[in-house]
């Protein structure tokens, strides 16, 4: 339900059952929004919307990186995307170059089969079939590199807002906009005590990363995998 975005993505630490939310009126006929533990032996928490969500909030303020690592950050996805680059052209050179022969095939055998008469009608229709094949499946290789081409400077600048202000990355979304953002960070969802607040088994992978305590280093593996959730 949009009112209740962290519904079934949080769970009850008691019992580990993804929560439920709903509306409740009260005596004066006032209406109150609560997160609560969908399991009935159990109902180890139930909290007001504002209160679980503001702790949300704050919890994501925590997970804000140093900014000399977001620095560090955008130097190395830069780094793997120039190399995929590199990679990709020598991929375009080789399937144009297939192409290409596999033309020059296709007009031989034309040639052989009209101006000499040396190949027989059913063989030129076989083998021109495979050819035109062949030359058809290169040709779909190449547009799939070409779709892949992303705007990598945008995509980076969307990261960095998300690294540096989850929290606002989160508030400001649409319903469907958290759900994605929230999911993102947190793969397997998060746990939450009134007392205790947030936990979380693991944390999406550039954050945990980011928020290592080691000394910034280039030579660290290239976090991979990551791909930011636009908005809606």
């Amino acid at each position: 339900h949009s009112d209740f975005p962290p519904r079934r993505f949080v769970a009850c630490h008691a019992c580990q059952t993804p929560m439920t939310a709903g509306w409740s009126t009260g005596r004066a006929g006032r209406r109150y929004a609560y997160y609560r533990c969908r399991q009935t032996r159990c109902l180890a928490v139930k909290v007001r919307k504002e209160g679980l969500e503001d702790a949300f909030m704050v919890f994501l303020d925590s997970l804000r990186p140093k900014a000399e690592y977001v620095t560090l950050f955008r130097e190395i996805v830069r780094d793997v995307w120039r190399t995929q680059q590199a990679s990709s052209q020598v991929q375009t050179i080789n399937l144009q170059q297939r192409i290409d022969r596999l033309e020059g095939q296709c007009q031989k055998l034309l040639e052989a089969h009209v101006y000499h008469q040396s190949i027989a009608e059913d063989a030129y229709r076989t083998e021109y079939s495979r050819l035109r094949s062949a030359i058809a499946l290169a040709e779909a290789e190449l547009a799939a590199i070409d779709d892949g081409e992303l705007d990598i400077e945008r995509v980076l600048a969307f990261a960095e807002d998300a690294i540096r202000n989850p929290r606002g990355m989160w508030s400001d979304g649409s319903p469907e906009g958290r759900l994605r953002f929230q999911q993102a960070l947190f793969p397997n969802g998060l746990t939450y005590s009134g007392s205790a607040g947030f936990g979380t088994t693991r944390t999406s992978l550039f954050f945990k990363w980011l928020g290592s305590e080691t000394r910034p280093n280039k030579k660290v593996v290239s976090p991979t995998g990551f791909e930011p959730v636009l908005p809606a």
